[in-house]
């Protein structure tokens, strides 16, 4: 079920929880377990609310870390400095 043209996501999850509530009566209404029948619903209606969430999301995440920049940056700002670890210590 996709959403109409400028239709809002509200409006268009309650056309959807709608859809899906009509499909779970009927097939209750048939003889089908409650229990799976409300059970796959949710399942089917998390997946079409989340999906656009999803592809929001997707679209806007942009991965600019560079792993061999960050560990130069790191050692120049923090290992270079600190002077090398004793191995032994002595009370002399």
């Amino acid at each position: 079920m996709k959403p109409n043209n400028g239709e809002l996501y509200e409006e268009w999850c309650y056309r959807a929880r709608m859809f899906e509530h009509g499909v779970a009566m009927q097939r209750i209404a048939q003889g089908e377990a409650v229990e799976l029948v409300l059970e796959e619903m949710t399942r089917r209606l998390l997946s079409k609310m989340m999906h656009p969430l999803f592809d929001l999301a997707k679209a806007e995440i942009v991965n600019e870390y560079d792993p061999v920049k960050s560990r130069e940056e790191y050692k120049r700002l923090y290992l270079d400095k600190v002077g090398p670890r004793a191995d032994h210590v002595s009370n002399d």
